[in-house]
């Protein structure tokens, strides 16, 4: 065997070694990575059932919600959730939701006033994980890494939990530090999951606070259009109305039953808001027409 002969085995086993250790691992095309995973917007402003990034109601947690990746070509094990204090800072994880669970995530610790970024990615079973590079991209941002500000919540002032009120209930609020929303959002429902109505009304409070000396913000229950006294939802630029369940609400009055109601808080930018706590009241019979 001559010399030449001989050295082939020997340069095939250097080439392999060399090749191996300078190329990285190869993807198999059968099992990509899973898709990046997509923030949920909130959507609790037309629609009974509320989804998406939010406030907690009453505190300062905020609920995250996203959206599952369709088809993965490996199946998904479980979704992280990561936070910063800034688009150019350090994500930090801070939970995870198996595939299995709610696509939800509850993060208690987040403190007032405080803007704060999450995104969530996806875990296949073979351990690869959703790419992050459309997640900061700026025509897709926005899909996959949502914002938000908590702020202070107002206070659902009248009617209290022990009222008996009429069919065409005024709701009473104040807020309680000078920080002023510039716009609320109020919500009456049969049950803390069955939203039936939603106001939006301008700020009108000048003096902040939850004591006799506060202004109180006030609403009057109303389906129709037609101006009344008193009524905040005589025509104007200020309010605005969604039925979000029409079936139940079918005149300008409510029926007798078990209500619930609460305001939410806004401040210009969308991502600064609040949810207050539920307050309740009870109509105890029906609005007969003379």
């Amino acid at each position: 065997m001559s010399a030449i002969n001989r050295m082939i085995p020997v340069l095939l086993i250097a080439w392999m070694i060399v090749f191996s250790a300078g190329c990285p691992e190869e993807v198999d095309p059968k099992f990509p990575p899973p898709d990046p995973v997509k923030i949920i917007p909130y959507t609790g402003d037309s629609v009974p059932v509320e989804k998406g990034v939010r406030s907690e109601i009453g505190n300062t947690a905020v609920i995250i919600e996203w959206a599952k990746p369709d088809n993965p070509a490996t199946p998904i094990r479980e979704f992280r959730i990561f936070r910063s204090l800034g688009l150019d800072s350090p994500f930090t994880l801070v939970g995870s939701v198996f595939e299995n669970q709610n696509p939800v995530f509850n993060d208690a610790k987040i403190a007032l006033d405080t803007l704060v970024y999450y995104y969530v990615q996806a875990v296949d079973t073979r351990g690869k994980t959703s790419p992050t590079e459309k997640y900061f991209h700026p025509d897709s941002i926005a899909k996959y890494v949502a914002a938000i500000m908590v702020k202070r919540a107002a206070n659902p002032y009248r009617p209290f939990s022990t009222d008996s009120v009429t069919t065409k209930p005024v709701l009473t609020w104040c807020y309680p530090v000078i920080d002023i929303p510039s716009q609320y959002v109020i919500k009456l429902a049969r049950s803390s999951s069955q939203v039936i109505w939603i106001a939006k009304i301008s700020n009108r409070i000048y003096t902040p606070g939850c004591d006799e000396s506060g202004d109180k913000e006030r609403l009057m229950f109303n389906h129709v259009s037609y101006t009344m006294p008193n009524d905040s939802l005589q025509a104007s630029t200020s309010v605005t109305v969604t039925y979000a369940d029409p079936v139940w609400i079918t005149g300008a009055r409510l029926p007798k039953g078990n209500y619930y109601w609460r305001i939410e808080s806004r401040w210009g930018n969308p991502v600064y808001h609040s949810r207050s706590n539920w307050g309740s009241f009870t109509i105890t019979k029906d609005f007969i027409y003379p």
